[in-house]
């Protein structure tokens, strides 16, 4: 991966020479399988999902520094989840990958403000994507999170909540125990996952 990095920035900085938005929106993530699963099993998907969702925002974010410092008003964007507020158990390492990112994402803010780059926070709710397999699940179509992510982005909104993620953040600091519980009533039945 470390390759794809350093030939996508090679080839933007020959072309471009700077990066103004840099969007961090890679993600998997699957069914934590945490009874069924044999152990070699379940540290290969946890390794994969830590290393997608957690270390690749902060390696191609540290890779992009030199373009991004070139640009007049540098921004990055992390996406995580609104399920960073109350996981859901069956994808539970999924959420705790995403935990991570978002514990980094506001790091990074804080790092990168003497740098004047702006780092940005989107938590998508269930938006209907090729990775979102979950049924009985209200979700997002795409265009119109992306109308809504661009507009927050735009007033220079540093944590975007989106949808469900909105209600999810609130609940989550009102009343943790009962978000936890409503977001997993459903047993078995995999959850809404962000686009990512």
């Amino acid at each position: 991966m470390a390759d794809h990095r350093h030939a996508a920035l090679a080839s933007i900085e020959k072309e471009f020479g700077r990066i103004d938005l840099l969007i961090n929106d890679a993600g998997i993530g699957g069914t934590f399988n945490f009874l069924k699963a044999d152990e070699d099993t379940l540290q290969r998907a946890i390794a994969n999902e830590i290393a997608v969702n957690y270390e690749a925002p902060i390696l191609l974010t540290k890779l992009a520094l030199p373009l991004l410092k070139k640009s007049n008003d540098p921004t990055v964007v992390v996406t995580t989840t609104g399920l960073v507020y109350t996981p859901m158990a069956i994808i539970g390492s999924y959420c705790a990958s995403k935990a991570a990112a978002h514990f980094a994402a506001m790091s990074l803010r804080h790092l990168l403000a003497p740098e004047k780059i702006r780092v940005v926070e989107v938590l998508p709710p269930s938006v209907d994507s090729e990775l979102n397999f979950a049924k009985g699940v209200k979700k997002m179509p795409p265009e119109i999170f992306a109308k809504q992510f661009l507009a927050k982005l735009s007033r220079g909104q540093e944590v975007i909540n989106v949808g469900q993620s909105v209600f999810l953040e609130k609940l989550s600091r009102l009343a943790p125990k009962m978000a936890f519980r409503m977001l997993n009533s459903r047993s078995g039945t995999p959850p809404g996952r962000s686009a990512d």
